[in-house]
């Protein structure tokens, strides 16, 4: 089968861990990726098809330039050149084409176009919260955006990409297509409009992107991750408003910089690394304070630590909602994080919420409620 990521940590991981679960089971997988992740794919056990340089700057924007609507412009453009790169990912493939692609929605034309070539279905895996009719909310940014000349000119080129293969719109949609989404059902936003062919297997945290160990010192002092991702994490007044709230405090500051560079010096009780293990720290964690990607929200949620979010783009604030309607944390403005910390940590309430929807995610299934969806409808679609 083949794998379309979009080529970004927070996308990669997940689906990277269902890739290499199925290939423990047996199965050929071809996962299509950025070169920067070709070294993880072979680790999984899976075999790297390597999207061009052009295709992965697709997404790349400044990182004074980050918005939620740069982010939605680079999503279409990934889909653009897509489009352009198209030959770059069946050549390899056509003489022994897969019997299934599996697709991050980001690459879903990419994928409607190569199913249609090869002839095989398509099965969509959402690394965040699902979409469908009445909750479209990738569909409504387009809305928002859509009408700049930047953004006249990426939809005119895709829709003249689509026409040379005798397609429009209402073609790129497959009714009853089934989906993966990593998500528990609880906390997917308007969870009753969806069908039974969504399957909610909770957060992907096992595999080979996750692993890695941490051990916190041995003083004692409670452990607060700070993670701001690898995308909106430019925030110098950020970090400054983070060394005011925790910097030489009875907390073990992680904080993680995501590839971001500073030559700041950091109070002593600050542990600083571009990455570490999430998973590792947040086993020993009493807080995770973070502007809201849902891969270390929910896995946080999953070893019951409050959260903490100071939302930038829309997704964030989408995970900002769900936490907070569900007590699980606290939304926080930079200026009120000692005591907003305080706070969240003594809650009664919020601990046995954690515990509650913990079990939950738990029961979800994971990966390999993700892969035996997969591998059921594979088997049902090659019998």
């Amino acid at each position: 089968m083949l794998v379309l990521s979009l080529p970004a940590h927070g996308h990669v991981h997940p689906t990277l861990a269902v890739a290499e679960e199925l290939a423990l089971r047996g199965y050929d997988v071809t996962y299509a990726t950025g070169n920067d992740f070709s070294d993880a794919v072979f680790k999984c056990g899976a075999t790297p098809l390597t999207y061009s340089p052009e295709l992965v700057d697709a997404i790349a924007v400044p990182s004074g330039d980050r918005n939620t609507e740069r982010v939605t412009l680079g999503a279409l453009r990934f889909t653009e050149r897509g489009l352009a790169h198209l030959a770059a990912l069946h050549d390899p493939l056509d003489a022994a084409p897969p019997h299934l692609i599996a697709y991050d929605p980001a690459a879903s034309v990419v994928a409607r176009l190569l199913a249609r070539r090869w002839g095989v279905p398509t099965i969509a895996l959402h690394p965040n919260f699902a979409f469908t009719e009445g909750f479209d909310w990738p569909g409504e940014l387009l809305a928002r955006y859509f009408g700049g000349p930047e953004w006249q000119e990426v939809g005119a080129s895709i829709g003249a990409a689509l026409a040379q293969h005798g397609l429009g719109p209402a073609d790129l949609t497959v009714p009853g297509e089934p989906a993966v989404v990593f998500v528990p059902r609880e906390l997917q936003p308007h969870s009753s409009l969806f069908g039974p062919e969504f399957t909610f297997v909770g957060p992907i945290t096992d595999g080979s992107s996750f692993a890695g160990d941490w051990a916190p010192p041995s003083d004692g002092k409670p452990v607060v991750l700070i993670s701001l991702g690898t995308y909106f994490n430019d925030r110098p007044e950020f970090l400054d408003a983070c060394v005011e709230a925790f910097g030489d405090q009875p907390w073990h500051v992680v904080l993680t910089l995501g590839g971001c560079s500073t030559d700041r010096v950091f109070p002593a009780n600050f542990e600083v690394h571009q990455w570490v293990p999430q998973l590792a720290v947040l086993r020993h964690a009493a807080l995770l304070l973070t502007n809201g990607g849902i891969g270390v929200v929910q896995a946080a949620i999953l070893a019951e630590v409050p959260v903490l979010l100071v939302p930038e783009g829309h997704e964030h604030h989408m995970v900002a909602d769900q936490v907070v309607a569900h007590g699980l944390g606290a939304t926080v403005s930079p200026s009120s994080l000692h005591s907003a910390a305080s706070a969240v940590t003594a809650s009664a309430s919020v601990r046995d919420r954690l515990r509650a929807m913990s079990l939950r995610m738990r029961a979800a299934g994971g990966t390999k409620a993700a892969a035996d969806t997969i591998e059921s409808y594979v088997d049902g679609v090659i019998a």
